[in-house]
């Protein structure tokens, strides 16, 4: 999920180009990459912000919490990284629990857990969270479990990961399930 850099992309026309270029002029196809690579920025966009990141606070934030209570259970979308499980995990692996990227499966097993009386915290993308998981989510709230539902990315946001993964109708898609509560730090 992080942009290549100048170098990198270089790299990848090039490797791609010496595969399919022969076919493509075959095929009439002509193509002028002189001004390709000029924009490309050298350092990531957030690059000068000042502070720390909100995904490093979440981090922090969730380790603490587990620390004091034994009950609560992390879920993740296979983004540990990306959504802030690494401290976690490590710290505390049992109640650390890959589901991979089914968002539904993800949302179904939290409320399970939730219902049994553990705490669960999930977090992936919000464009998959809220659209593909929308009858879980509403599940979950509307039978009174209570968990943490973090929604990576929402909203239209200049995000590396690029458009797909921005969430265009994540309030759309929750605002109408009862007893849910959106926060947007």
């Amino acid at each position: 999920n992080k942009p290549p850099d100048k170098v990198k992309l270089k790299v990848a026309f090039n490797e791609i180009f010496s595969r399919i270029g022969s076919r493509l002029r075959k095929n009439g196809f002509t193509w002028d990459f002189s001004n390709s690579l000029i924009n490309i920025p050298i350092e990531s966009m957030q690059s000068g912000i000042k502070g720390d990141s909100l995904i490093n606070g979440f981090a922090q934030a969730l380790l603490k919490l587990g620390t004091k209570n034994k009950k609560i259970v992390v879920f993740d979308a296979d983004l540990e990284e990306d959504c802030g499980f690494i401290p976690f995990h490590q710290k505390f692996p049992e109640r650390f629990f890959e589901m991979g990227i089914m968002e539904q499966n993800l949302v179904s097993v939290a409320s399970s857990f939730a219902r049994i009386g553990y705490i669960p915290v999930l977090s992936t993308y919000a464009a998959f969270l809220t659209s593909r998981s929308n009858e879980q989510l509403y599940n979950l709230a509307s039978e009174g479990a209570s968990a943490l539902i973090v929604g990576n990315m929402s909203g239209v946001i200049p995000a590396t990961p690029g458009k797909s993964h921005q969430a265009f109708r994540d309030i759309s898609c929750m605002k109408n399930i009862p007893g849910l509560k959106m926060y947007q730090p």
